[in-house]
């Protein structure tokens, strides 16, 4: 601040002396000693971390924690033999509320390291980010889906969202468009750096006791792993970081991280309607193509579930509606049809689709085009009756369509 003040102060300065130089030396001539304060290494970050956990679940007033600050205090003067705060100087300290801090002791364990890496040990950073983690913990225990949520699956989570959010942003949209919330991609991930880990550490010990090709035993389980690679795996592992953040311990590629993207919303709402239609949303786009394409489409639609098929006519329904222009045939209506001519059972939702229809902005087209889909049940007549409706009501190209379709229609019975 000193230094920005010198500079608006002087902003005429010769350019060979330079404001930043200027103010650099000006800030010298006042203060001789200069500190900067240390970041916090490992072993500190991993006891305050534990600390802050432990505060949030016993408070900052109850002496047991309190205790635990006093045991801290003495592990923080010599922090390179003393180590962070294990379970026994825990169990120590809180006597029989331990119990209640084995939850954060597992975290600090798994978290810290790249908490500390990450923030570069800012401690008003680690604050913040554990403060988020229990603030979304609780947000998920209040809205009814607490016991969804995993504390260290969601700080995992977290640690990928706060450092690495192209990583985080590509986890979701392949989880939140799965059918079971989960990333294949991310197992694969999670798999190669554990392998590769393991890889390091059994190295020499394999070099000295087995023989021949005995000794390099591991290799095989991380190709194994590479040969399957997809593009977004293949970018992940080209990053040391992405790999040192998929090597902490707790798994999550095999979780359905759907509950932790809700609750992470504040951020990104990963749940649009294409999330929700996942791989059906491709087949939403393309009854949305001309008339010719999607009549060759009847095929591959009859191949989907009924349920599967409900959800892409009203997506198809929804869209066009959202559309609000119906005085030429909309988009989408051609792949409606053909949509239902696959799955019979629909023939009543598209009724109800035409007749929510307004009639005043509604053209001629609606009248026509029905002759093969609405054939089953009562769909013939109920389609006869809002044809009468039209004939009615409407404008008068409506009107007219709708009287000449159902004297048509008739004739032919």
């Amino acid at each position: 601040m000193i230094e920005y003040a010198v500079r608006k102060h002087f902003p005429d300065l010769p350019d060979t002396t330079g404001p930043q130089t200027y103010a650099r030396n000006y800030l010298e001539k006042l203060i001789q000693v200069p500190f900067r304060i240390p970041a916090l290494g490992d072993t500190e970050t991993r006891i305050y971390v534990t600390l802050l956990l432990v505060g949030a679940e016993l408070g900052e007033n109850d002496p047991a924690f309190n205790a635990l600050i006093k045991v801290a205090r003495e592990r923080l003067k010599r922090p390179w033999t003393t180590g962070a705060l294990d379970a026994a100087a825990v169990r120590t300290a809180l006597g029989d509320k331990a119990s209640r801090a084995n939850n954060a002791l597992a975290l600090s364990d798994q978290i810290g390291p790249i908490l500390a890496s990450g923030t570069k040990g800012n401690p008003r950073q680690i604050k913040r980010f554990l403060n988020t983690l229990v603030l979304r913990q609780r947000t998920a225990e209040a809205r009814g889906f607490g016991d969804d949520v995993k504390l260290p699956v969601l700080a995992k989570l977290m640690l990928a969202e706060r450092f690495f959010p192209r990583l985080f942003d590509q986890i979701a949209a392949a989880a939140a468009a799965a059918a079971d919330g989960k990333c294949p991609d991310l197992s694969a991930l999670e798999a190669a750096a554990t392998a590769k880990a393991d890889t390091k550490s059994a190295a020499k010990p394999e070099k000295s006791s087995a023989k021949g090709d005995d000794a390099v035993k591991p290799a095989p389980k991380l190709e194994a792993v590479k040969s399957t690679d997809s593009a977004l795996l293949s970018e992940w592992l080209s990053s040391p970081a992405i790999k040192a953040w998929a090597a902490v311990p707790t798994a999550i590629g095999g979780e359905d991280l759907r509950p932790y993207l809700f609750v992470a919303k504040d951020r990104k709402d990963y749940f649009g309607a294409a999330s929700v239609l996942g791989h059906l949303a491709a087949v939403v786009e393309q009854l949305f193509g001309g008339k010719f394409a999607v009549q060759g489409l009847e095929a591959d639609l009859k191949r989907l579930a009924p349920p599967e098929a409900a959800q892409i006519f009203e997506a198809v329904r929804g869209r066009i509606v959202g559309g609000d222009s119906f005085d030429t045939e909309p988009p989408g209506a051609a792949g409606l049809a053909v949509l239902v001519k696959a799955h019979p059972t629909l023939q009543g939702s598209l009724v109800h689709f035409l007749d929510a229809l307004p009639r005043d902005r509604l053209g001629p087209w609606v009248c026509s085009g029905w002759e093969g889909v609405l054939k089953d049940g009562d769909a013939p007549q109920r389609f006869d009756r809002l044809l009468q409706t039209w004939g009615k009501e409407g404008g008068p190209m409506l009107k007219a369509a709708a009287s000449g379709v159902l004297r048509t229609r008739q004739g032919a019975r």
